[in-house]
């Protein structure tokens, strides 16, 4: 049987309005003696009281709950990104209910739908779901709704997202300098709709050859992918794969092959993942700034909570930029 501030106040011969005091820790305002207080917290602890995490809502008039909508967490980016952000938002004493997908339209907007009915004061989504013609867009907007859209562009909700072409142009330019002719993209879809323009681009400023070589996102596919490429005799000279996780085994499946990396092929990742320098090569890669975009999100959520208000129009734009390591 759950206890209440009822329960608390019969035990002991109190009012529940002196119990509320007590235990909201507004008894010295009130000059509640100290002998009652404590009375009042012995009693809480002797009947394993649990303060409503609801009724506190409603008297607060907010939750201090976030909400945060991402794709798999089996990703390295996003799980370190997830940590991130529950690292952070404990930090500005908040709390965060994660929502993971599978990168389904439906799924986000339903998880939007189900953060609503938890009562979080505010959302932030890695995710393409909210567009202008959705009715989770038009309810952000009739209800001052604080939402941070992250990577993604959705009309003129607040944004977070980045340029991949500084770093694209610094990968592309180091593959020249270390000799290479030729460049391939390796990278599946969605995913790459933001760096394959970027890499074509790079290519096109720094003269040299470009070609794509798609992948799946499953990692045994990914697998053959690198050991069909290491069979290839018209290969290029390097590749940049679409992210950190495909690249380490794009490069097993290299190996298997016979290739040496980076010496008959140099392999240049994306994302930055905490193991993409413990291997062996260590991983070249273009970093993302997920700090920044987690924790400028949270700041804004915080920021349009208590302002009542959206910050419409409001965009961060995060460079990104290439980290060498012995993988090129």
């Amino acid at each position: 049987m759950v206890v209440t501030l009822d329960d608390i106040a019969s035990h002991i011969g109190v009012t529940k309005t002196t119990v509320s005091l007590v235990l909201n820790s507004r008894g010295g305002k009130t000059r509640i003696s100290q002998t009652t207080t404590d009375r009042i917290r012995q009693a809480a602890k002797d009947l394993d009281y649990r303060p409503s995490f609801s009724a506190q809502a409603l008297t607060k008039g907010k939750t201090s709950s976030f909400g945060f909508i991402c794709g798999a967490i089996d990703s390295p980016f996003l799980a370190e990104m997830t940590a991130l952000a529950l690292r952070e938002a404990k930090q500005r004493n908040h709390h965060l209910l994660l929502a993971a997908t599978q990168w389904e339209t439906k799924s986000e907007l339903e998880a939007f739908e189900l953060l609503l009915a938890r009562g979080v004061d505010g959302i932030m989504m890695f995710s393409s779901a909210i567009t202008p013609d959705s009715d989770q867009y038009r309810y952000i907007h009739s209800h001052q709704f604080p939402t941070v859209i992250m990577d993604q562009i959705s009309g003129d909700l607040p944004m977070i997202f980045e340029d991949f072409l500084p770093g694209m142009m610094q990968a592309v330019e180091h593959l020249k300098d270390r000799g290479c002719r030729s460049v391939g993209y390796v990278g599946h879809w969605p995913a790459s709709r933001l760096k394959f323009p970027c890499f074509e681009q790079a290519c096109k400023h720094h003269n040299l050859k470009a070609s794509s070589w798609p992948c799946e996102v499953d990692p045994d596919l990914i697998l053959e992918s690198g050991r069909a490429f290491a069979r290839n005799p018209d290969r290029p000279d390097a590749v940049i794969v679409v992210s950190d996780m495909a690249a380490i085994i794009f490069m097993q499946g290299l190996t298997e092959e016979g290739l040496r990396v980076p010496e008959d092929v140099a392999v240049i990742g994306s994302d930055d993942i905490r193991m993409a320098r413990f291997m062996n090569p260590p991983l070249t890669t273009i970093i993302r700034d997920r700090t920044t975009m987690v924790t400028q999100a949270l700041d804004w959520l915080i920021q349009m909570t208590d302002q009542k208000k959206l910050l419409l129009g409001k965009e961060c734009c995060l460079p990104t930029k290439l980290v060498i390591r012995k993988s090129t």
